[in-house]
């Protein structure tokens, strides 16, 4: 229970203050010019026009706004926990096969390079094939990548919960 709903509650209840005096013009304590008072006051709230009541109902109020609140950014953040881990294993798949890709590409280019020095093709052809090899080499690094940030961003949002 908040320290609002409690002061809300408390106000149901009547408010009692005491005050106490003493006052002494004499040189001796039990001179008649000795003065003692004592006071008690009770204060009591029997009808406030519906404030006390609109108050509490706009307290329960917020505190439902904030839980449908926590309870949605709970649901986004597995809603985007559980795509990252569906990207992550399509990644992994992607990585595998363009591993598999950049090894073709690179006996591709071997095979091209002696085709090149038996003149069966010219050096355009090779420059075509090396860059095909340089793609596919980028195209996995540029997948790695992707994969190392939905990684953190995984870890970020596992660590912000």
């Amino acid at each position: 229970m908040s320290a609002e709903s409690k002061e809300i509650s408390g106000e149901s209840l009547p408010d009692i203050h005491a005050v106490a005096t003493a006052n002494n013009e004499g040189s001796e304590v039990n001179d008649l010019t000795d003065a003692w008072s004592v006071g008690l006051t009770l204060s009591w709230n029997i009808f406030d026009g519906g404030n006390r009541h609109g108050r509490k109902t706009s307290l329960v109020m917020q505190q439902l706004e904030l839980e449908y609140l926590i309870k949605e950014i709970i649901m986004n953040r597995s809603r985007d926990m559980e795509k990252i881990i569906v990207q992550l294993n399509a990644y992994s798949t992607t990585i595998e096969q363009l591993q598999h890709s950049v090894l073709l590409a690179n006996e591709n280019y071997l095979d091209a390079r002696d085709q090149y020095r038996s003149g069966l093709i010219t050096l355009t052809r090779l420059g075509e094939i090396g860059l095909d090899a340089k793609t596919a080499r980028f195209n996995l690094a540029q997948m790695i990548h992707d994969e190392l940030i939905a990684s953190f961003q995984l870890m970020f949002l596992i660590d912000s919960y």
